[in-house]
């Protein structure tokens, strides 16, 4: 086990660390738009901060075993580039979901906050 832990390479395990970061900052977001969402009567828009954070635990845990895990278990496969970069690719895919729900939150409460939206005559 100690063999194994001295073979990750740490270049990786940096980028784990940024987005778990990024996680908890996303936690934060989502914790402060409950908040504010329940102190001017509104509700429900927090859940779109909160899907961003959990799309980005997808991305960190997907990230760490194409590229720490698997080419440690796997590593005479003659297709082993291929697998880890189909695996990168859901990474990338979860890492757009989370932006998107993460931007899509943050527009909404803008527009709903800011008065940015059609407003009949009279």
């Amino acid at each position: 086990m100690g063999e194994i832990l001295r073979e990750i390479p740490l270049d990786p395990l940096v980028y784990e660390a940024g987005g778990l970061v990024f996680f908890i900052a996303l936690l934060g977001f989502a914790h402060t738009t409950r908040r504010l969402l329940y102190l001017t009567g509104y509700g429900g828009l927090w859940f779109l901060p909160m899907a961003g954070a959990l799309c980005m635990v997808a991305v960190v845990a997907i990230h760490f075993y194409a590229n720490v895990y698997f080419p440690l278990e796997h590593a005479g496969d003659k297709d082993l580039m291929h697998a880890i970069y189909r695996f990168r690719f859901v990474a990338l895919l979860a890492m757009l979901a989370s932006s998107v729900a993460t931007l899509g939150s943050a527009i909404l409460l803008w527009m709903l906050f800011t008065g940015f939206r059609i407003r009949g005559k009279g």
